[in-house]
Formats: structure tokens, sequence, C-alpha cells
């Protein structure tokens, strides 16, 4: 079944879609393989992926090879990531429980290393 970008979209744009940003951004690949929509609308799916929510390492190793991000978008997810707060402080729009997991885990961590 194929999926408008517009459905796409909408979808992956809810707060409430509660997935790792990297298999979001691996299933709109896989759409782009699939259908054939241009690059108008690939970019508005595209800007629906929380890029700063990816690690370093999923962004060179992932997001990069496959060309649909301009290397200024990806500079700029690193950017906000690298200068933001710790993940529960800081601006970053999380998904679902996927907040929450992240300050569970920090919080977690600093009291196995005290």
């Amino acid at each position: 079944m194929r999926l408008s970008s517009t459905s796409v979209r909408e979808i992956i744009s809810r707060d409430s879609f509660c997935a790792p940003e990297v298999a979001i951004f691996r299933s709109i690949e896989k759409w782009v393989a699939a259908n054939s929509v241009n690059t108008e609308e690939i970019n508005s799916v595209l800007a629906t992926v929380r890029l700063s929510l990816m690690s370093t390492q999923e962004l060179l190793s992932v997001v990069r090879p496959t060309g649909l991000v301009p290397p200024d978008v990806l500079l700029d997810a690193i950017a906000t990531r690298t200068t933001e707060l710790s993940p529960c402080d800081s601006q970053l729009k999380y998904r679902g429980n996927l907040r929450k997991f992240f300050w569970i885990r920090q919080h977690f961590e600093k009291f196995i290393i005290i």
C-alpha cells in the first residue's frame, strides 16, 4: 500500500509515535525506495525526523551514507545534540516515553557510579 507523503508526515510527526529515531529514518528510507516521490515530498517527510535525537554514530553511519540529508543538516543535528544540556534537561523534542527512558537511564547510571 502506498502512503502519501502527507500521511507519512502526519504519522511520524506525532509526539506519541514512540520509536527510536534511527528506526523512523530507516523506515522513511524504505518508503522513498518503494515509492516514486519527488524531492519536495522527501524533504517534507525528512523534516519531521528528529535528527538531533540520534547519536552521532547513527547520523554518520546510517543517515549520511543514504545521501537523503544534506551535510549541513547533519552538522546542525550534531551541533544541537552536543551543545544542549544532558538529555533529561534539554529542549530536544522527545517522542512518547523515550524522554522518560533517558531520564531514568541517566539517573540510574549516576546511582550505580556513586
